[in-house]
């Protein structure tokens, strides 16, 4: 008995003491599309993430959650919605019990045509309530922002227009019952759209998007109400005779606005864009700018725009073209003043797409979006975490889902990894330690593979034959 007790008592250290990798991705869904737009750390450094199926659930697509852990392995998974297309665009931690609250859009409840739609779970994504909000025309969600009152602010745009063809959206909701407190729209005479929110410094809520200035240039807007949602400032932050569509902005460490997006670069305006970055004070006043390119095309630009933890440094996602490999999504990562750092590009010969990243409490960052690559069948969610320096490693949980796996179990046991393997087939099998990196690499035609000496620790094996897999986590003493 003490025997058996002292072997708990010591894998149970090693649990405690054991930290997460830093670095890994992975990819979540079934055979339909399944898209990741926004992620958030929770409480318990796990992940949420927000956005939409069409594998799983009720209608055409619903609105989709999945709760990853430290690992990057799935704890849940939930959808919301009705038997029309249902979506998530972003989603907030709540800070009184745990749980979230999204937005994005509904069709299958609301006044017509599709709504904003704002849904309250708790930390186990059960639904606390839903509501939607709009018109008999198009209202859509894009961006939430937890208040200091613990109050929700969310933007986005809406057809059922006050000024223009298409207006800016905001409105404030009660997080305890859903309640509507105010909502406001704010735009010109043209399409004008609010992609993101935040409270600054100044005391204000601050919001940017694009703003369609004459008919025809599109202009990086900026967009301040004081709390009470009434119109302290509207100004379009680039005024060039070139077409600019903002994505996303943060208040950096130097209370600046930086603001991130795509830039026309052709003298036709053609549509061929590159990846923008413009930098202002907090009223919009210009600092500075610059775009990278990768021989713009219509879809590059950057999509997303974290603060790094401890430094005086930003961190971007961007979409670029790869040639022969398509569309790849690339962390990017800047001075405050838009001197590059360093980048690390994700992607295989399909599409693959970073919507949303987020900094982390471990210095990393985490980043979801959607892939077609790595085995996806039609296109899953796609999640990627990262260290501080964003610069890749061999994927440890990110081995293709879509796959099928052994069809017996994958032990260790006394320095030794057992498997499946009757018809005496080559079998890989590739071991990497807590943070990523490869330890091992062995090829077996038996059915066991010795495990060479590692330190102590948590380890990972991927285990393939032909076109199966099977992982597994032990730890050695």
């Amino acid at each position: 008995m003490k025997k058996v007790l002292y072997i708990f008592l010591t894998v149970l250290s090693f649990n405690l003491s054991a930290q997460p990798p830093s670095k890994w991705y992975n990819k979540f869904g079934g055979a339909g599309i399944d898209i990741g737009y926004g992620v958030k750390e929770t409480f318990k450094r796990h992940y949420i993430v927000a956005g939409s199926t069409s594998s799983f659930g009720y209608g055409a697509t619903d609105a989709y959650l999945i709760l990853v852990d430290s690992m990057g392995q799935k704890v849940w998974e939930k959808t919301y919605g009705g038997v029309m297309s249902d979506v998530a665009k972003a989603i907030v931690v709540n800070p009184v019990d745990s749980g979230f609250i999204f937005t994005g859009y509904t069709g299958s409840i609301g006044n017509g045509g599709y709504d904003v739609y704002v849904v309250r779970t708790d930390k186990n994504g059960n639904l606390i309530w839903q509501k939607s909000f709009g018109g008999l025309d198009w209202d859509f969600g894009n961006d939430i922002v937890m208040g200091p009152d613990g109050n929700v602010v969310i933007c986005g745009y809406t057809y059922n227009s006050k000024y223009g063809q298409k207006d800016g959206y905001i409105l404030k909701v009660n997080s305890s019952d859903g309640a509507l407190i105010w909502e406001k729209k704010y735009g010109g005479s043209n399409h004008d759209e609010l992609a993101s929110v935040i409270y600054t410094s100044d005391g204000l809520i601050s919001l940017c998007g694009t703003k369609t200035s004459n008919g025809i240039d599109n202009d990086f807007w900026l967009l301040k109400l004081n709390l009470a949602g009434d119109s302290v400032l509207s100004k379009s932050v680039t005024s060039f005779t070139t077409n600019e569509k903002c994505f996303d902005f943060i208040e950096n460490k130097n209370n600046e606005l930086v603001f991130c997006g795509a830039l026309d670069t052709t003298v036709s305006m053609s549509g061929n864009y590159s990846s923008y970055l413009i930098r202002t004070d907090l009223t919009g006043g210009f600092l500075s700018q610059v775009n990278f390119t990768n021989g713009a095309i219509p879809e590059e630009r950057f999509s997303s725009v974290c603060n790094v933890k401890n430094q005086f440094e930003i961190c971007m996602v961007r979409k670029i073209y790869q040639g022969v490999f398509k569309l790849n999504c690339q962390p990017f990562k800047t001075q405050n003043d838009f001197t590059y750092l360093a980048a690390t590009t994700y992607g295989d010969d399909e599409d693959d797409e970073l919507f949303n990243i987020e900094n982390c409490s471990d210095n990393g960052f985490i980043m979801t979006g959607y892939a077609k690559s790595y085995g996806a069948i039609s296109e899953d969610v796609f999640l990627i975490k990262l260290d501080s320096t964003v610069f890749g490693a061999q994927s440890v949980v990110g081995v293709p889902s879509n796959t099928p796996s052994f069809t017996k179990d994958v032990y260790y046991n006394n320095n030794t990894i057992y498997f499946e393997n009757n018809n005496l087939m080559q079998i890989d099998i590739s071991i990497y330690n807590i943070v990523g990196d490869l330890v091992q690499q062995s090829i077996s035609t038996s059915g066991s593979c010795k495990v060479t000496e590692h330190p102590q620790g948590i380890y990972f094996a991927v285990i393939r034959k032909e076109n199966s897999f099977k992982k597994l986590k032990f730890i050695i003493h």
